[in-house]
């Protein structure tokens, strides 16, 4: 008989480690493994909290008992799960339960073992697949929710449940999307960036173009990967179509199973029946038929998105897509909203109103899942775009809000409360892009993308679900890219315009000027610009160098 202990000292380096939040030492268990065979290590992911896998070793002398072992990583064995006999076909199966404290995502091994010979093991998850709610705003930037710190006081709304999505979730201090919105909700939806998408700014619905046909969003993508497990619905502004592309189910033909909401958001041009919209007055479209209504925008939303959490079977992904709060500016109905204005100008003031009111029906979005049900959701909060220069005081702010790809233009809030969250109310630096929703939802789904796929598919998105695991470990991504152009479809453009930076130097481009570069170390918005005066340090110049290196797509 050889100990645990034994069999550690054949697979150097090794640690005693138990899977969960609180590592500890195990004592050795005896196991009967023959001291000259060592068994292959098959590497996975827990799949998700509380899941259940099953262990199947195949090739396996029938009547011969298979012992698993569980290991945090390669060569780290934490514990025995457990053995079980092969049948007369050869093959052992074990189902294993994965602990409520064991984070989802978290690398895992196994092995078998048997008698004196290697056995083949292969994992399945057998439970239900996460839920994702998608809660995304409409130009709101960093500058304006007080728990980034960068806002000035008295000019801030007050969004406590916003604030306590960040307490119970993992608060992204460095997420980006595009300068407007359709460029980030079409990168959204694909996992792509404008210059592959072709979507570079916010679409006319007289316009030429659309998301094209061809590229595969998000329910599409969970359609082919998990073989139709998840069902779907989007809720709120659509605006990736035009009036060419069938635009009342537009969102249907892109692949949701269901939709609701202002298409091309309280826009006068895509109003069927010609007459204005307001947030007050406005056309609702449900798959296709539309009709007009008087309930409150905002308020319209979180019903729709809180009747088809009631419908969807699981696993689900919702997503609400709120026209809040974009202009027109307003004040909401009473209750809704504080009552108390905050800000030095009328906009200001109608602009945080709105804010309040979106974040109160994002309470009431919340308090309809019960607790079983929250546990088997992640909720992620963003915007498509920094705040518009209407409600900014700040004039230095204003010359770099919506539609620059300075920081006050790209740098959103992004939220996530899940149950993949190791450390509820932390703070994570690492670098996140709204594109990477995809394939964050698409490893949530247990259909994670592999790096040679990312790449096969011009994917430009990265799961930060290790991020929500470990807030403090560097994240997945080096840099992130935003990009504008004027004209959308393919190259070339009319005016294009594109920023990248890694977590301490940014790099800014337009064509036709000079390149602008700045050191990010410790400031929200940009200083000083480097190349002003022509002269970098050996640090600079290599920092400058590698962001270049990271665009190597031309501007046109």
């Amino acid at each position: 008989m050889k100990t645990l202990a034994a069999l550690l000292a054949l697979v150097a380096p090794t640690v005693f480690a138990q899977i969960g939040p609180d590592p500890r030492p195990l004592t050795p268990i005896e196991i009967d493994i023959p001291p000259i065979h060592l068994p292959i290590w098959l590497r996975t992911t827990v799949p998700v909290v509380g899941g259940t896998m099953e262990l199947t070793a195949s090739g396996v002398s029938p009547g011969a008992r298979v012992t698993f072992l569980w290991g945090s990583r390669v060569g780290s064995i934490a514990r025995v799960l457990g053995s079980a006999v092969a049948g007369a076909e050869g093959t052992a199966v074990l189902p294993i339960a994965i602990p409520d404290t064991t984070p989802a995502g978290r690398p895992i091994a196994f092995r078998a073992v048997e008698g004196t010979r290697l056995s083949n093991v292969v994992a399945h998850e057998t439970r239900s697949r996460g839920n994702v709610l998608v809660l995304l705003a409409d130009d709101l930037g960093v500058d304006r929710i007080a728990r980034y710190g960068v806002g000035a006081p008295g000019t801030l709304p007050s969004t406590p449940r916003i604030d306590g999505l960040a307490d119970e979730g993992v608060l992204f201090r460095y997420a980006y999307s595009s300068p407007n919105c359709s460029p980030t909700r079409a990168s959204i939806m694909t996992g792509r960036q404008p210059h592959d998408h072709t979507i570079g700014t916010a679409l006319s619905f007289n316009g030429r173009f659309f998301l094209p046909w061809e590229e595969t969003t998000i329910p599409e993508m969970l359609g082919e990967r998990t073989a139709g497990a998840y069902d779907h619905s989007a809720v709120g502004k659509w605006h990736l179509e035009n009036e060419r592309s069938d635009p009342y189910v537009n969102p249907n033909l892109q692949g949701w199973n269901w939709y609701a909401g202002a298409i091309h958001g309280l826009s006068d041009e895509a109003s069927v029946d010609g007459q204005a919209q307001t947030y007050f007055d406005w056309e609702r479209c449900e798959n296709g038929v539309v009709r007009r209504t008087t309930t409150y925008v905002t308020t319209s939303n979180a019903d729709d998105a809180i009747a088809r959490m009631a419908a969807m079977p699981e696993p689900w992904v919702l997503y609400v897509a709120f026209d809040a709060p974009h202009a027109p500016y307003h004040f909401p109905p009473d209750g809704l909203w504080s009552g108390v204005e905050s800000g030095g100008t009328a906009t200001s003031r109608k602009y945080n109103a709105m804010i309040e009111a979106m974040d109160t029906e994002i309470g009431r979005i919340l308090d309809a899942m019960d607790a079983d049900l929250e546990s088997r959701t992640t909720v992620v909060f963003l915007a498509d775009n920094g705040t518009p220069v209407q409600p900014i005081e700040d004039e230095f702010l204003a010359a770099r809000s919506k539609a620059t790809v300075y920081e006050g233009g790209i740098h959103v809030p992004f939220i996530v409360r899940s149950p993949l969250a190791g450390s509820p109310g932390a703070t994570c630096d690492a670098l996140v892009h709204a594109a990477d929703l995809f394939a964050t939802i698409a490893e949530i789904a247990g259909a994670p993308f592999s790096a040679p796929e990312r790449a096969d598919r011009g994917l430009d998105s990265i799961s930060f679900a290790g991020s929500l695991l470990d807030p403090t470990a560097p994240g997945a991504r080096t840099r992130v890219v935003s990009e504008l152009f004027r004209n959308p479809g393919p190259a070339p453009h009319s005016e294009y315009l594109r920023a990248v930076r890694d977590g301490e130097w940014k790099l800014l481009q337009q064509m036709g000027l000079p390149d602008q570069f700045y050191d990010m170390r410790g400031v929200w918005l940009e200083g000083e610009d480097l190349l002003a005066d022509g002269v970098l340090t050996a640090e600079e110049q290599a920092a400058y160098d590698r962001l270049l290196a990271f665009v190597p797509w031309t501007m046109e």
